[in-house]
């Protein structure tokens, strides 16, 4: 892999965790609730699109204005591997050695928040009761939840990466 990629993919990379960090930490000690809003899922995911492009950018401009594709995904790539995993080492101490209970707080507010969805549409009895066993089952900040939405999180980004190298590819054409 160019060091350019690599060391500029880092770098987006490191931004991109300490964004998605510090905006966690900091709705988990302002509004904790907030934590389950869509909207929020929305701004992290143009946020990982819009560091990830400006990565590709800046390894673009340093290429003199020319990018493979295998370079160009290469640096949405890396900004995705690194960012996200500070934010799920991050997530992980928040809700599993910092505070604890706060992710027993979440699966209820997340129980109230399917509760009322469900009942909004008319889900039958058996679904319904089946949908809230599944949330109290399930420990989504587990360490093995963590790391399997941590991989879920690259393979969904790195279509998009895909689709993002693609578009930003520019070929020299004295190569």
């Amino acid at each position: 892999m160019n060091q350019i990629v690599k060391s500029k993919g880092i770098y987006f990379g490191i931004i991109l965790g300490a964004i998605l960090s510090f905006t966690t930490a900091g709705i988990y000690a302002i509004d904790i609730s907030s934590l389950l809003n869509p909207w929020l899922m929305g701004v992290y995911f143009l946020l990982v699109i819009a560091i990830g492009i400006i990565a590709i950018l800046s390894v673009k401009k340093l290429l003199n204005g020319f990018i493979s594709f295998k370079d160009a995904f290469s640096a949405f790539f890396m900004v995705i591997v690194v960012g996200f995993l500070i934010s799920t080492i991050v997530s992980f101490l928040i809700f599993n050695v910092i505070d604890p209970e706060a992710k027993e707080v979440l699966k209820q507010l997340s129980i109230e928040k399917t509760t009322e969805l469900l009942e909004r549409f008319n889900v039958p009895e058996e679904a319904f009761d089946e949908a809230i066993a599944k949330i109290e089952e399930t420990d989504s900040f587990s360490l093995v939840s963590q790391i399997k939405n941590y991989f879920i999180s690259l393979a969904m980004y790195s279509v998009i990466g895909l689709i993002v190298a693609a578009i930003m590819k520019k070929k020299n054409p004295e190569s």
